[in-house]
């Protein structure tokens, strides 16, 4: 009879004995377990010299993603702020880059419990505030894929369906032109002259159509619907 292999999977190994292996985020040095690390073997197959630079991500991300490594959950630093929108904005970003991380390095479950995270935020904030974070410059290099991309063509059809020339242009307002939602937005297909720089918003109203509202800040008497950002 051959003798058991105590294994990290099995729970008769420890993982937090033996050597380190390093993640990278910005210049930042994170060690963890290599047994940890090989557990993912498509991961861990990334490293070289024991070490894997990582795209450029908030701190908040790469806490999700080394917590994830040594728990196998999904958990996110508390957010800044009180305003409930401020605090949506900021689960809804660091689920952007989880799982943007989770699909380029091979963490199929993280990405598998990004999505779910992102399904569960996504209806809560406007299509327009999705569209102002997600233009951000720190989502230049940000892979806007598979679900989230889905609701958002979706989300974009069903505007244009109900709303006006002047409110599709709207959409577009203050995008910078260089960001991967700006793709999904305005197709290279289309032709659609956008508008001057304005500080309007599509938001929606208690029927559920679409009106364009100048100066949102400064009317929030005249904002309905979901949780609403200016």
């Amino acid at each position: 009879m051959s003798t058991p292999v105590p294994t990290v999977e099995h729970g008769t190994l420890s993982p937090y004995v033996g050597t380190v292996m390093a993640l990278i985020f910005n210049n930042n040095y994170v060690w963890v377990h290599s047994r940890l690390i090989r557990m993912f073997p498509n991961f861990a197959a990334r490293f070289e010299d024991n070490q894997l630079k990582m795209k450029p991500v908030p701190q908040g991300t790469a806490h999700i993603v080394v917590h994830y490594l040594y728990t196998g959950c999904y958990e996110g630093l508390k957010a800044l702020g009180t305003r409930e929108v401020d605090k949506i904005k900021y689960h809804f970003k660091m689920g952007v880059h989880v799982y943007d991380l989770a699909r380029e390095y091979n963490l199929y479950h993280l990405e598998d419990m990004a999505t779910d995270e992102l399904q569960c935020l996504a209806p809560k904030l406007q299509l327009g505030t999705i569209i102002t974070v997600l233009d951000e410059q720190e989502f230049t290099h940000t892979k806007i894929s598979s679900w989230l991309r889905e609701y958002i063509t979706g989300e974009v059809m069903r505007v244009r369906k109900s709303a006006t020339t002047d409110a599709i242009r709207v959409m577009g307002d203050d995008m910078k032109h260089n960001r991967p939602i700006t793709g999904i937005i305005f197709p290279p297909s289309e032709t659609l002259v956008l508008q001057p720089k304005t500080r309007e918003r599509l938001t929606k109203n208690r029927r559920g159509g679409l009106v364009v509202l100048g100066r949102v800040r400064d009317r929030p008497d005249k904002v309905f619907g979901q949780v609403s950002a200016s």
